[in-house]
């Protein structure tokens, strides 16, 4: 005789991880802060491409490696390497692949950070000194990440 069971999943909004959940506003707009103008930093030196986003992704790397990464830290600092390769010619042979998995990695963190996507939008923009075109850029490229890519 055979017996069948069911499995029930549930699926719940999800709350702050242990290393968002306590930190106060001014902590998280500093680490959001920090980590955008990190990127930023290193991409004003005009490297080649491949270079400068090596050099980003070693920065998120060191600063995981120091146990300073907390959301807030990675949602800036995939959220200002995914604009920035957004910004990229088409024609970039590793752009695709990049900007997803950047834009993944920003579905799967923003929700753990106590914040708006427009705030955030405005925190990246100011650390990196963009100018009003591109911070309002920046606003509608993560909305859209958000409505399109984060909902599928």
């Amino acid at each position: 005789m055979l017996a069948l069971t069911a499995s029930v999943i549930l699926c719940a909004a999800p709350t702050p991880s242990s290393r968002t959940s306590g930190l106060s506003v001014q902590t998280v707009r500093a680490d959001l802060e920090r980590s955008a103008a990190q990127v930023a930093t290193i991409a004003r030196r005009h490297y080649p491409y491949g270079t400068a986003y090596r050099l980003m992704r070693a920065a998120v790397e060191r600063n995981e490696q120091a146990h300073q990464d907390s959301d807030a830290f990675l949602v800036g600092a995939h959220l200002a390497i995914a604009f920035w390769i957004s910004a990229l010619p088409t024609d970039v042979p590793w752009r695709n692949t990049a900007l997803a998995r950047h834009t993944d990695i920003l579905c799967w963190r923003i929700p753990h950070v106590a914040m708006g996507v427009d705030d955030i939008a405005r925190i990246v923009a100011t650390a990196e000194a963009l100018p009003a075109s591109q911070a309002k850029r920046l606003q509608i490229f993560i909305r859209d990440v958000t409505q399109q890519r984060c909902t599928t």
